[in-house]
């Protein structure tokens, strides 16, 4: 039988990614043999089993608990050194008049998509785009897919809630 894996745990999707990049090929690559690198991936083997999340899980949960503003800096530059955004999803409530808080939420999402094609509208104008233009650009980018992801998160916790009234768009 296979076991079910959780691709929101960390150690099991990167066992998911390993079996499709495929056992045998991996622990060849990392200098092991493939029952090592299974038994590295067995959750119940306590001994040699891969735990690269708690540790990093118990910085972040020690961080978060202190509010340190940017207690998951560590998220962002793991998840930008492979080509990803790390998105924080605030806490979401579903209260108030949906039209305005439907609006008060497309608003800001404007306003983010604006400043970050402002940006690189800018260094357009200049011909060129440095280093710091890159960062800037980047960095609104990422603002630009959080403010979507709220969005989105916004509208599965009405959905949740059982408010399923026509929104009108005016205009």
């Amino acid at each position: 039988m296979t076991k079910h894996l959780n691709h929101m745990d960390p150690e099991d999707a990167l066992y998911a990614s390993a079996r499709e990049f495929g056992i045998p090929k991996l622990a060849k690559a990392r200098g092991l043999s493939p029952e090592s690198l299974y038994q590295k991936f067995d959750k119940s083997n306590h001994r040699n089993h891969i735990k690269f999340g708690e540790e990093l899980d118990s910085y972040l949960d020690q961080f978060r608990a202190a509010e340190v503003p940017n207690w998951d800096l560590a998220l962002v530059a793991l998840c930008f050194r492979h080509g990803g955004i790390f998105v924080r999803l605030p806490a979401v409530a579903g209260d108030g008049d949906l039209r305005d808080t439907c609006t008060h939420k497309l608003l800001g999402a404007l306003k983010e998509f604006s400043e970050f094609t402002a940006e690189v509208a800018k260094s357009v104008e200049a011909n060129g785009i440095n280093a710091t233009e890159l960062q800037r650009i980047q960095r609104e980018g990422a603002d630009v897919i959080t403010v979507v992801h709220q969005l989105m998160a916004w509208a599965e916790k009405v959905h949740e809630d059982g408010r399923h009234g026509r929104l009108r768009v005016v205009g």
